[in-house]
């Protein structure tokens, strides 16, 4: 077993790159209105000032052209007024929750979200550490977004509460949360589920590992042990700098999406993978088999399959096996 310490400051450098890469794209659900607007329409809201100065030269207008300009003249002006439609200056507000709680080294580890990020470390300690960034638009909202923490003899409970969100579409509907979650790496992530975002699950060897992501982006880099991963929509990533005997299975299922498996060249186990629309492509196949036909499953033993088991199935898209640098 290697060690899984964590280089804290090599930590948070890596993860302050991680949230700009997330967070440089608007998240539809963290938008504080939504609205439907014709072409012209939206040309007209984003330059509205310079609209206005055009329409202010006209001193000829029939009435019906004068009131059609008025409405969208308001409704420029209104969009630039509102919340999160402007510029820097309606950035979303920020605020973070960190603890430290003392658990057992196998213990139950549970994680819910709704948007935003979940990252979990593995590491050779007996404690839990937890960093949540809540992000919403104004500060109501953001007080509005709840992280419970419950600790129990054998298991933890991460989850968090988010305000219902508004019937009428000029009504802030913002709310993310992003959670940084080291924990001792043998413990058991028994459920992680989050709505939308990105998970990433790093050095866990616990007996059990679920996670289940909604749409977005799963990593899951150096876990061995009984790892189930689903993913309804976006791209699925396994990653393994080293492989090590035992019996175990891991097992990444896609709705609709991508999935890329980098092994190390001395892995050993039994791999499967299949997809209902799309094609796979498999480094570990014999020369001749490699660009002859579309391939959409594969059942082979890598080095004798020993007793570990890979198995990765999309039902639309495409599964590359590739063989990790050393």
């Amino acid at each position: 077993m290697r060690s899984a310490a964590i280089n804290w400051q090599k930590v948070w450098a890596r993860l302050s790159l991680l949230r700009e890469r997330v967070h440089s794209k608007p998240r539809s659900n963290a938008l504080p209105l939504t609205l439907v607007l014709s072409p012209s329409l939206r040309r007209e809201a984003k330059h509205g000032a310079s609209n206005a100065a055009r329409t202010s030269s006209v001193t000829t207008v029939h009435g019906d052209q004068f009131g059609s300009a008025c409405s969208r003249l308001l409704l420029a002006a209104l969009l630039s007024a509102l919340p999160g439609c402007g510029s820097g200056a309606h950035r979303p507000l920020e605020e973070t929750f960190e603890q430290i709680y003392t658990i057992e080294p196998t213990a139950n580890v549970t994680v819910i979200n709704g948007d935003g990020a979940v990252f979990v470390y593995g590491s050779n300690t007996n404690e839990m550490r937890v960093q949540a960034v809540k992000r919403a638009y104004t500060r109501e909202r953001l007080k509005q977004i709840a992280v419970d923490v419950s600790i129990q003899p054998g298991s933890v409970s991460i989850n968090t509460k988010f305000p219902p969100k508004p019937k009428w579409a000029l009504f802030d509907r913002s709310g993310t949360v992003d959670y940084t979650i080291v924990v001792p790496a043998t413990a058991n992530l028994a459920h992680l589920e989050l709505g939308a975002g990105e998970v990433l699950v790093d050095g866990i060897r616990g007996r059990t590992t679920h996670a289940r992501l909604g749409s977005g982006r799963m990593f899951a880099h150096n876990c061995f042990g009984n790892i189930a991963l689903t993913l309804n929509r976006g791209t699925l990533t396994l990653a393994y700098d080293w492989w090590e005997p035992g019996k175990f299975s891991i097992e990444a299922n896609i709705g609709d999406g991508n999935a890329w498996a980098f092994l190390p060249i001395d892995v050993v186990c039994h791999l499967v993978a299949e997809t209902g629309q799309g094609k796979i492509g498999n480094d570990f196949a014999e020369p001749p088999q490699r660009g002859t036909k579309e391939i959409r499953k594969i059942d082979m033993l890598i080095q004798g399959g020993g007793d570990a088991a890979v198995t990765m199935r999309a039902k639309e898209g495409n599964i590359k096996i590739m063989k990790a640098s050393p």
